[in-house]
This record gives C-alpha cells, structure tokens and sequence, in this order.
C-alpha cells in the first residue's frame, strides 16, 4: 500500500544532511560561546585586546567546516600536477587564500574602528545616517504594502 505523501516532500534521508550541518554549526557556536564566557570571566569581564580578538577570529576560521569545504571544491581546478606536489600547491593555494582574506578582513576593521571614531565625535552626522536610514525603510516598507501580490511580479 502506498505511502500518502505531500507533493514535493523530501525523504528523511535528504533532509539528514541539512540536520546535521546545523548541529555542527550549533556545536561550534556554543563552543565559541564558552570559549568566550570563559575569557571574560578569567578577564574580569574586561574587553578583549585586539591581539586576543584577531586569534579568537582566525581560529574560529579555521576550524570552521564550511570555508574548508569549499577549499576542497574550488582549488582542485587550479593544481597541476605536472608542476609539482599536489598537496604543496593545495597549502599554498590555501595558505594565499586565507592570507588574502585575512588582509582584507584587516583592512575592513580598520576603515570602520576610524570610521567609527570620527562618527563618535560627530554625533549631528550619526542623527542624519539614522534619519536617512529611517527614511529608507520607511520607504521600503511602502514599497511593500502598495507592491500587491508578489507571484504577479513574475
């Protein structure tokens, strides 16, 4: 006798997948989590030096799963064999990439702490940026409501 089914429902065995990324994720986020509550009950609830915060980031970055996997999927297709070890043009790929990343995760933060600096001694430009932010999604919002029915879009 068959099974009723909704229309387009998944088998348990496609969705395990999905399940278990998000377990990994919730791990490695309360892991973190600890990590930090620890740190800042040995620190006295101090904030984190720059030094401490930069280690906590890259070793979060390293240890998380999904920027390893897609390492494994797209440096493959730029190795050569015939150039040399495999695994040595892998971890100088790797090694490129994440040294590029970090510089410009780097060069983020430092734009924005002197961005955020100089708007902390403008207080008149930070009333403007929330006023011109209010008026954005106010007007998004209108855009919504008067949009009608988004399947008529198509």
């Amino acid at each position: 006798m068959a099974e009723n089914k909704p229309v387009g429902a998944q088998p348990a065995s496609a969705q395990a997948p999905k399940q278990e990324s998000r377990s990994v994720d919730a791990r490695r986020d309360r892991f973190a989590l600890a990590i930090m509550q620890g740190m800042l009950a040995n620190q006295g609830h101090r904030t984190p030096t720059a030094l401490a915060a930069f280690r906590d980031g890259m070793v979060s970055n390293l240890t998380n799963p999904k920027p390893l996997m897609f390492m494994l999927a797209f440096l493959p297709q730029f190795v050569e064999p015939a150039h040399g070890s495999v695994t040595t043009q892998l971890l100088i790929l790797s090694a490129t990439q994440k040294l590029t990343g970090t510089l410009v995760m780097v060069s983020c933060a430092l734009v924005s702490g002197s961005l955020g600096s100089w708007l902390s001694r403008h207080p008149r430009v930070i009333a403007w940026q929330q006023r011109f932010t209010a008026v954005v999604l106010i007007g998004l919002g209108a855009r919504l409501l008067l949009a009608g029915d988004p399947r008529a879009v198509r």
